[in-house]
């Protein structure tokens, strides 16, 4: 997925050899809308399945061992930007936030960030990387509440 894991950064030495550590950039975690019980549940554990989505064990979704796992689309698994709302509340991929100037915007990762993007005109409309906004509030999310969006 092109979503940035680590960063690296390379330190000068006297020899010929560079030495690179890598440092996570944030921490990585996911959540997961689940059609049949319509909820959202965090996720424990994932298997990729690249054809045809992925399938993910969900904190609280079933004691059922045989259920531990279920299927899911990609456009269900939500990743976590590492940022936090105004209130402290950790903003997700898929989430629906507010700005200070009273406008929903849903969170979407695009090549190199997390973005603002919302329909307008006909046309989506992004505002750029999400981390120079300041005094969002997260509101929603594009799977219970997408009627924030209109």
């Amino acid at each position: 997925m092109p979503y940035p894991h680590v960063m690296s950064q390379e330190f000068p030495c006297h020899s010929s050899v560079i030495f690179i550590v890598l440092r996570p950039v944030r921490e990585i975690k996911f959540r997961a809308w689940h059609e049949p019980t319509q909820k959202i549940y965090p996720v424990k554990s994932l298997n990729f399945i690249f054809e045809n989505g992925v399938t993910a064990s969900l904190k609280g979704y079933s004691n059922d061992t045989d259920k531990a796992f279920t299927t899911l689309k990609w456009d269900r698994l939500m990743q976590y930007t590492g940022l936090k709302d105004k209130n402290g509340k950790e903003i997700y991929e898929g989430d629906i936030v507010g700005s200070p100037y009273g406008v929903n915007w849903e969170v979407r990762y695009v090549a190199p960030n997390w973005q603002l993007y919302r329909d307008e005109n006909g046309g989506r409309t992004g505002t750029g990387d999400l981390s120079l906004w300041r005094n969002v509030e997260v509101r929603g999310n594009i799977h219970e509440t997408p009627e924030l969006l209109k």
